[in-house]
């Protein structure tokens, strides 16, 4: 009965590895930088620029802009982030400087970073720094599976376990793997100090698989997920 017991406990943490492997393998890669010189608490009111894309984006991802662009909207103004900081658009400065700076209508055509040391604290900005789509070719490959067999039964009165471990043998042909990766980047830099100094960042990046599907993973909800990933960071930022 112990040596039963012992195959039982044995096949679940074989089965509970695997999936805990898994579960890492999807989990994306989140960094963030703070400024320990800089004091937080002064920094209220934020521009948010429109988001940077850096990389050529496949014609198969038809709303991949909209999409993100969408996304990075909600999550900005998610409850934990809006009642840290205020958050203003390129847009919205137009009016204020129209009310205060003197300004002519003109001054919408201005970059709204440009405006921002009048009306802001810091500039906040989206960049999505990679976003592509590849092929990784594996050969053939031979793979050894354990399995466990039980059985037994009663002898004499009492249990007399039969079983045992065996490998048995799997051959995976050689294929092409689909994969989409994506990278991106959140700054806070101050509007004021004309110095552009990063006050708090966060880097992320992901990839997704699509093991022997003939179908490439979708990069826009690769993306996607990655930007709401990040913006959980950033609501954790601290007066």
């Amino acid at each position: 009965m112990k040596k039963f017991l012992s195959y039982i406990a044995f096949t679940f943490f074989l089965a509970g590895a695997l999936l805990a492997s898994r579960a890492a393998e999807a989990k994306p890669l989140v960094e963030t930088f703070s400024n320990n010189e800089r004091d937080m608490s002064k920094i209220v009111t934020l521009l948010v620029t429109p988001l940077v894309v850096n990389d050529d984006i496949p014609e198969e991802e038809h709303f991949f802009y909209e999409t993100i662009t969408q996304t990075w909207a909600t999550v900005i103004k998610t409850s934990k982030i809006d009642s840290r900081f205020a958050l203003k658009t390129p847009e919205q400065l137009a009016p204020l400087e129209q009310l205060f700076g003197g300004a002519s209508g003109a001054s919408a055509d201005i970059d709204g970073a440009e405006r921002a040391p009048s009306y802001a604290d810091a500039v906040i900005t989206l960049t999505v720094t990679d976003a592509h789509q590849g092929i990784i070719a594996h050969g053939e490959q031979v793979r050894w599976i354990p399995s466990v067999r039980l059985g037994g039964g009663y002898w004499h009165d009492s249990w007399h376990p039969r079983g045992g471990m065996s490998l048995q043998r799997e051959r995976v042909p050689a294929y092409d793997e689909f994969y989409a990766a994506a990278a991106l980047k959140i700054e806070i830099r101050d509007a004021r100090d004309g110095a552009d100094t990063l006050l708090y960042g966060i880097s992320a990046r992901d990839m997704a698989r699509s093991g022997m599907m003939p179908v490439p993973p979708s990069l826009t909800r690769l993306t996607d997920n990655l930007i709401r990933a990040a913006a959980a960071e950033l609501a954790k930022v601290k007066p």
